[in-house]
C-alpha cells in the first residue's frame, strides 16, 4: 500500500504516512531532514514531535510498539496540529 501523507492547515511539513498495528496509533511518519516525527492517533489527534531520532520512528513501525516507546517519543518537544 502506498503511504499517505499528512500535511496540518498552514504547515509546510509533508510527510509520507505509515498506518501502523496499534491500539492507540492510526499511523506515523517522518521527516529526516528535520527530524519530524508525525503522530496520527485513534483518537483523532495529530502530532508532531520534534528532534526525534530515525531509529525511534523506525521501531515504531514494528506491531504495537507504542506501549513500550511512548514514553521514549513523549520527551521530546511536541505540537498537535490538527486544532
Amino acid at each position: 500500500m502506498a503511504p499517505r501523507t499528512a500535511k496540518a492547515a498552514g504547515d509546510a511539513l509533508t510527510v509520507d504516512m505509515v498506518r501502523v498495528e496499534s491500539d492507540s496509533l492510526r499511523a506515523v511518519g517522518y521527516d529526516h531532514g528535520t527530524g519530524t516525527l508525525r503522530v496520527a492517533f485513534r483518537n483523532g489527534g495529530l502530532y508532531d514531535y520534534y528532534d526525534v531520532p530515525a531509529d525511534l520512528f523506525e521501531a515504531l513501525l514494528a506491531p504495537h510498539s507504542w506501549r513500550r516507546l511512548s514514553e521514549q517519543v513523549k520527551d521530546h518537544r511536541y505540537r498537535r496540529i490538527d486544532g
